[in-house]
C-alpha cells in the first residue's frame, strides 16, 4: 500500500524541511503516518483513502485532521514551526 519507511525527497533546497518532516513523521503512530502518506505523498483523495482503509468517509476526515495536528505538534517539538496552511509545505488539503 505504501512505504512505512517513507523518505522525503531531499534533492532540492528544502533539505531542512525534508529532514524535519521525515523526523516528525517517524514519531507518529503507524495509523497517523499511514493517513498522511496516503493523502499527501500518494496523492489519494479522502474518498480513495476511505475505501482503501475500509473506514467511513467521516472517520477518514477526522483521522486526517488528528494526524495533521499530531504532525504539527511533532514539528513544533523539533523547533520547526509551520503555518496552519499545509500548502506551505506543498501539501494539498
Amino acid at each position: 500500500m505504501y512505504d512505512s519507511k517513507l523518505r522525503v525527497d531531499k534533492s532540492d533546497n528544502g533539505d531542512v524541511i525534508s529532514t524535519k518532516m521525515e523526523e516528525a513523521l517517524g514519531k507518529l503512530s503507524l495509523d497517523d503516518r499511514e493517513i498522511i502518506v496516503l493523502r499527501f505523498f500518494s496523492d489519494l483523495s479522502i474518498k480513495e483513502i476511505s475505501e482503501t482503509l475500509g473506514i467511513k468517509l467521516t472517520a477518514t476526515k477526522m483521522r486526517r485532521y488528528r494526524a495533521l495536528e499530531k504532525l504539527k505538534e511533532e514539528l513544533k517539538q523539533l523547533n520547526f514551526h509551520i503555518s496552519p496552511n499545509p500548502m506551505i509545505l506543498g501539501l494539498k488539503p
